[in-house]
């Protein structure tokens, strides 16, 4: 099934809140402009039929009905009704331009990027071959040009990240899911925008951790997710619901899990502990 468009929808709340609005107004033009037969009077219907005498004096009591209370409140009712459509979707169309906005620079950012990486000598799948290579590996250290330890562990972690955003992609169809994406000062991991009425955001900081992880140093990563939460609120007007999601290989989850469910919980934060066989397979590289 495809996704609605919700930007066609937001301009149908627009187009709709427009016209219950101008309704009243209309109506009210119609009343004091259309003449309802006023001009024939009782002595001259005798000369037509009965439905065609019932049909007239309905019209001539049509303009009456300006003067009724209900009628007003109807008014009053279209008039508030088409004002709250009208701002409704007005804010959500604006919110969809920005993020919007926000995503075509990001494609071009990407597609610089894509370009510049094409001039390497060596992709991304490539290292990572050469470094599960033992004898490759001993080859190069001795060479002096081994990639190091650090570098291997943050293309690993940067691989579980692309990975987990496939896995975002898969069960939120509903959302507009994107990767490595900067907003304002900070960058964000993965972030989840929702398109439909009265559903959050959500802003998910992956962290891969081959070796599991202690309280403090969730606690440390909350603190960071905290500066992430006011940034996006303050360049996007949209407050997020934000996700620790922590990558752990699978002989390490229970014991991560345990330390997990110990540690105090805060609002509109929550923490997600996932095995690695839990996500799908990278078929980019």
């Amino acid at each position: 099934m495809d996704k609605i468009n919700y930007e066609s929808f937001y301009k149908f709340l627009v187009s709709l809140g427009i016209i219950l609005v101008a309704l009243p107004f209309t109506i009210i033009l119609f009343l004091f402009t259309d003449s309802f037969n006023l001009q024939i009077s009782e002595a001259d219907l005798i000369g037509y039929t009965k439905t065609a005498q019932t049909v007239i004096r309905l019209k001539q009591s049509v303009p009456l009905l300006i003067e009724q209370w209900y009628t007003w409140l109807i008014f009053i009712i279209l008039f508030i009704v088409g004002i709250k459509l009208i701002c409704i979707g007005l804010t959500k169309w604006h919110e969809l331009q920005k993020i919007d906005d926000i995503c075509k620079q990001l494609e071009k950012e990407k597609l610089e990027k894509e370009i510049s990486e094409k001039t390497a000598d060596l992709s991304v799948k490539e290292i990572i071959q050469k470094n599960t290579d033992a004898t490759f590996s001993e080859q190069m250290t001795q060479n002096g040009n081994s990639i190091s330890k650090q570098s291997f562990a943050a293309i690993e972690g940067f691989l579980i990240e692309q990975r987990f955003f496939s896995f975002i992609q898969s069960t939120r169809q509903s959302s507009l899911v994107k990767h490595n994406i900067r907003i304002g000062s900070c960058n964000y991991d993965v972030v989840a925008f929702s398109t439909q009425l009265f559903e959050k955001d959500y802003v998910y900081e992956v962290k891969y951790m081959r070796k599991g992880i202690t309280a403090n140093r969730i606690e440390q990563f909350r603190e960071q997710m905290t500066k992430l939460k006011q940034t996006f609120s303050e360049n996007l007007n949209r407050i997020p619901y934000m996700v620790l999601a922590i990558i752990v290989p699978d002989d390490t989850y229970e014991q991560t899990l345990s330390i997990v469910q110990k540690v105090e919980k805060w609002n509109n934060y929550s923490i997600e502990v996932m095995k690695e066989s839990e996500l799908p397979e990278n078929n980019n590289l």
